[in-house]
């Protein structure tokens, strides 16, 4: 009787809190009938293939190899496939609005299909199982490079299924769907390709003294890979948050994330290999670089925050400060990479750094910040940046649209100082000029300090918006509506 009413109350639970998404995208999806039939095709592939193998070579080696690359199939091409060509009609973009008006979030839309294509691939992974078993009572069989080449296809899988979610639910708003998602398969043919071939390499030449190493570096693995699912979710929510929502908090906390295990391998790599001055130089340089590279989309955020998000900002004056790099406006943005390059400057070990190194990690943390805050945020006042995606082809096409006019400049000269001036004077790259000329670093850490203060003087009025916004909570909506009460109140007293 107890035990009926723990099953009582766990089925309830389970009702009452499981995704509603989820059930239903995979009940829809097992009730096709070419699930079933790629269900089937797995097994009936799998019987033959083990039967030739254990009749020619009985090596448990060539029974790992074979299961691992069918399984690869069936997780990077197969169910993604079937995700993206059974979206045309269940997820259109008038149902995704329909869903809108319903009490679930998009994180619930989202997760729910995400939920639904994992669960996907581990009932399809379950039909290796007995054959598992099988390589086990094999001999040459590595049972753990076996589990953990299944772990890896398994993280492909869902990477793959994530992708495959974003492109079909962007296709969706185009006239060329269906071209485009006859691209993405192809694409998923060749992303197959290098899983498989990847899979077959990690298991033909690793050995067992190397199993220990792979051990060691999996879990860094794991943490590359988690960060990558986090962004291929936020894109996704990103996508059906409402546009006054807050819309950059979840992607600076990715940023953020990535930030922070950079660090972390920058430090092991330090203490492991006993790295020396130069490596540690050359990687610090590369952090704040692509610290710069992943603040470009923020310098295009509104000064203003939208009012939804202004509604859900921390209750206290000091959480407001302390979250404030993460907040949403473009202000608090520039605040928040600066500060992602003060951390790397701190890790940077100045003690032993030459006269050229020292210009340089003072130097390009500076221009990049020029760089990235100075020229972009001109741009978000026009009129294609206010719809997410043109804003990010906007930033995807600022590097090259501004390099351009210089390579043509360059070429066209056949001489390569327009080049070096573009280097060392638009873009992060002192190292580069460095190598070209020792000489030609004189200077110019003065002048992207130079820059790096016009910038902040061009930007103040978005500092002093997001800070007054975010921290004083002095929204322009509650002006207005002060302002015009203020008015009726003047008129009524006139009158």
């Amino acid at each position: 009787m107890t035990s009926s009413k723990i099953v009582r109350a766990f089925t309830g639970w389970l009702d009452k809190h499981s995704n509603p998404i989820a059930l239903l995208e995979t009940q829809q999806v097992l009730s096709l009938r070419r699930t079933l039939i790629v269900f089937g095709l797995l097994i009936l592939a799998l019987w033959i293939g083990s039967c030739a193998v254990i009749q020619e070579t009985s090596s448990g080696a060539e029974m790992s190899v074979l299961l691992l690359a069918t399984y690869s199939i069936v997780a990077v091409l197969v169910v993604p496939a079937q995700l993206l060509f059974n979206s045309a009609n269940r997820w259109s973009k008038d149902k995704l609005e329909m869903l809108h008006l319903t009490q679930l979030r998009p994180m619930d839309i989202v997760l729910g299909r995400v939920l639904s294509g994992a669960g996907l691939l581990l009932i399809l992974g379950s039909a290796i199982t007995p054959f598992i078993a099988l390589t086990y009572l094999m001999p040459g069989t590595q049972i753990q490079l076996v589990l953990l080449g299944m772990a890896f296809v398994f993280m492909m899988g869902l990477l793959a299924i994530l992708f495959t979610l974003n492109i079909s639910w962007r296709l969706e708003e185009y006239n060329f769907a269906n071209i485009g998602k006859v691209i993405w398969f192809l694409m998923l043919i060749q992303g197959t390709f290098g899983v498989t071939a990847a899979v077959l390499g990690f298991v033909e030449r690793t050995s067992t003294t190397e199993l220990e190493q792979i051990l060691e570096a999996f879990p860094w693995m794991i943490a590359v890979w988690g960060i990558l699912v986090y962004f291929g979710i936020v894109q996704s929510v990103l996508l059906f948050r409402h546009p006054e929502s807050n819309r950059s908090t979840p992607y600076r906390i990715g940023v953020f994330l990535t930030y922070i295990l950079g660090l972390i391998a920058i430090s092991a790599l330090q203490g492991l290999s006993g790295m020396s001055t130069d490596e540690h130089y050359m990687l610090c340089l590369v952090a704040i670089g692509l610290s710069g590279l992943g603040s470009l989309p923020l310098m295009l955020e509104d000064e203003v925050i939208g009012r939804k998000a202004f509604v859900e900002l921390p209750k206290k004056r000091w959480q407001r400060i302390l979250l404030f790099p993460l907040l949403p406006s473009a202000g608090s943005g520039m605040i928040f990479m600066l500060l992602m390059m003060l951390g790397v400057m701190m890790m940077v070990p100045w003690s032993g750094l030459s006269e050229d190194q020292f210009t340089g990690i003072i130097y390009t943390p500076l221009q990049t910040f020029a760089f990235t805050a100075m020229l972009l945020p001109r741009l978000r006042k026009l009129a294609v940046a206010s719809i997410l995606s043109k804003r990010n082809l906007i930033v995807a096409a600022y590097m090259p649209a501004i390099a351009a006019p210089f390579a043509l400049f360059s070429f066209a000269m056949r001489d390569p100082l327009p080049l070096e001036w573009m280097m060392s004077n638009i873009f992060p790259l002192a190292t580069m000029v460095n190598e070209l000329n020792s000489n030609s670093l004189s200077g110019v850490e003065v002048w992207a300090a130079v820059c790096a203060l016009l910038c902040i003087v061009v930007n103040y009025a978005a500092l002093t918006a997001a800070w007054d916004i975010i921290v004083s909570r002095e929204h322009p909506s509650i002006q207005m509506t002060n302002t015009l009460s203020d008015e009726v109140e003047t008129s009524d007293e006139a009158i």
